[in-house]
């Protein structure tokens, strides 16, 4: 081999070495460039999960807040018109006067409040009794016993009055009312002389 050749030779193995470099580079690079615009699309679809979970909470908020203030005034008082004769146990007492029924939760017709928004409520209730009569009652959610109270004119002529409340947290839908226990003689006074109130706390 000449010494032309051999420069020729080197010369070329050279360019095809370079070549090879070069092209081992640029596909390095095209792997980072690939590499880079998966992840790039990984996140943005993340990204893009987060947004709607966050507009999804969001709206849940607003919807809450609307409901919240639109019931925010939930309140109501009612009175027993007329003496009750004849109770039996776990009778529900309808207060069936209304003074006050804000957001109109209270159902005079079957004596029962439904809660129209998750919060804590406050309950009230009072109970008479005249002349030789007696009566155990009950503040009841949902079918289950919370508090009671006995209003106990039993052994005189005379009125006999029960006051109880509870602080509870309810749920939509929630029912609570009050109802006779198992100790009474079968009478609750009217006149506005026995009532029921309660009203959402927070």
């Amino acid at each position: 081999m000449n010494s032309i050749t051999l420069v020729l030779f080197f010369f070329l193995t050279k360019n095809s070495l370079s070549a090879t470099l070069e092209d081992n580079k640029l596909q390095r690079l095209e792997n980072v460039v690939k590499e880079l615009q998966q992840q790039y699309q990984e996140q943005r679809k993340e990204d893009l999960k987060r947004i709607k979970s966050l507009e999804n909470e969001l709206l849940y908020h607003n919807r809450q807040t609307r409901s919240f203030q639109g019931y925010s005034r939930v309140s109501f008082t009612a009175h027993l018109s007329t003496d009750m004769l004849r109770v039996g146990n776990y009778h529900t007492i309808h207060f069936d006067h209304v003074i006050t029924n804000n957001g109109h939760a209270y159902n005079s017709l079957d004596g029962i409040f439904r809660s129209p928004v998750t919060g804590t409520y406050v309950f009230i209730w009072t109970t008479t009794n005249k002349d030789q009569s007696y009566m155990s009652t009950e503040l009841v959610k949902n079918g289950v016993r919370v508090s009671r109270s006995a209003s106990d004119a039993m052994d005189h002529m005379d009125y006999a009055v029960a006051t109880n409340f509870a602080v509870i947290n309810l749920a939509v839908g929630d029912e609570v009312w009050i109802q006779s226990g198992t100790w009474h003689s079968g009478q609750v006074a009217g006149d506005d002389l026995s009532s029921f109130a309660g009203w959402l706390l927070d």
